[in-house]
C-alpha cells in the first residue's frame, strides 16, 4: 500500500524495497542539471526545435531594432535568428555552461549584447534596456517565489510599452511525467519542470506582478515548424488548420510589429503550448 506523507512515499515490503522521495529542485542542482543538458547536443531544447515560429511571433511583435532579452535562454538557440530578423538579442541564464557557449558563438557579431548570468533571480543590466524580454519556456521551472523575483525583474529591465513574452507548456501533468532514480530513489520531473499553467492561472500570475495581458490562449506551435504537406491524401480538417496556421505565419513574417488577431488563428484556445504576450502595468 501507498502512503504519502509531503512527496515521501512508504513502499516497504519486498516487492517494493524501501521507500523514495521527491528531488527539491534546489539552484546548485537546478545549475548542474542545466550545464550537464548543454554538454549533450542541445537538440531537446524547445527554443531550438520551435526557432522559426518564435522568431515570426518576436518579429510580429517587436519592432525591428529592439533590444531583446532571451531570459532563461539556455544555449542562445534563437540568437541567430533573431539577429537575422534585425533585433539586437541578450541572453540570461542561471547555467555558466549556457552562456559560455553563446557567447563563444556569438562573440562578435553585429546586434549581439552579450550575457549575464542569472543569480538568485536577478540579471545585471540596467532599467528599461530592452524592448521585449522573452521568458520562453521557463517559467515551469521555477518555484512561485523564484517566480516572483524574476518577474520583478522583467519589469525593471523593460522599457515603457516594452513587451513580455512567455510560453510554458499547457496544462501540465506533473505527476504523470515524473521519473525515478533507483540509485538514489529519488523521483523527479525529467526536464526540472515544477510548476503547471492553464491560461487563467498563467494570465493570474502574470497580472499580480504587474503586467496587463495582451494576449493568452493555447494552441500548438509544433506544426508551425513543418513543411507544407503534399499528400492530398491529408486533406482532412487538422490539415487544414495546420495549412491555415501556416499561412498565417508566412503571411505575417514580413518584418514589422503586427496586430495580435493573427495569433487567435494559431493558439485558438487547445494544444500543448501556452502564449502569453503584454506589458507592464
Amino acid at each position: 500500500m501507498l502512503c504519502s506523507n509531503e512527496g515521501v512515499w512508504d513502499m516497504s515490503g519486498p516487492e517494493h524495497g524501501g521507500s523514495w522521495h521527491d528531488l527539491t529542485w534546489t539552484p546548485e542542482l537546478v545549475q548542474t542539471f542545466w550545464d550537464w543538458q548543454v554538454s549533450r547536443s542541445g537538440a531537446s531544447y524547445f527554443s531550438r526545435q520551435m526557432a522559426k515560429p518564435l522568431t515570426t511571433m518576436v518579429r510580429c511583435l517587436v519592432p525591428a531594432g529592439g533590444a531583446v532579452l532571451d531570459l532563461g535562454c539556455g544555449p542562445g538557440c534563437l540568437a541567430e535568428p533573431l539577429l537575422a530578423a534585425g533585433r539586437a538579442y541578450a541572453g540570461a541564464d542561471q547555467s555558466r555552461a549556457s552562456l559560455d557557449q553563446l557567447t563563444q558563438r556569438m562573440q562578435g557579431r553585429h546586434g549581439f549584447l552579450g550575457t549575464a548570468a542569472v543569480k538568485a533571480g536577478k540579471v545585471d543590466w540596467k532599467d528599461g534596456d530592452f524592448a521585449a524580454i522573452m521568458l520562453f519556456e521557463t517559467l515551469e521551472h521555477m518555484t512561485d517565489e523564484q517566480a516572483a523575483t524574476v518577474l520583478g525583474e522583467c519589469r525593471r529591465l523593460l522599457a515603457p510599452g516594452g513587451l513580455l513574452l512567455v510560453t510554458v507548456p499547457h496544462a501540465e501533468d506533473l505527476e504523470a511525467a515524473k521519473v525515478f532514480c533507483p540509485v538514489s530513489r529519488t523521483a523527479f520531473h525529467p526536464w526540472q519542470h515544477q510548476r503547471s499553467f492553464t491560461a487563467v492561472s498563467l494570465a493570474a500570475e502574470l497580472g499580480s506582478h504587474g503586467f496587463s495581458t495582451f494576449f493568452c490562449a493555447a494552441g500548438d506551435i509544433g506544426p508551425l515548424t513543418h513543411a507544407p504537406f503534399r499528400n492530398p491524401l491529408n486533406w482532412s480538417c487538422n490539415y487544414l488548420r495546420k495549412r491555415m496556421q501556416l499561412a498565417l505565419l508566412q503571411r505575417f513574417a514580413a518584418p514589422g510589429p503586427r496586430p495580435a488577431g493573427w495569433l487567435r488563428a494559431v493558439f485558438f484556445g487547445v494544444g500543448p503550448n501556452l502564449f502569453w504576450a503584454g506589458r507592464v502595468r
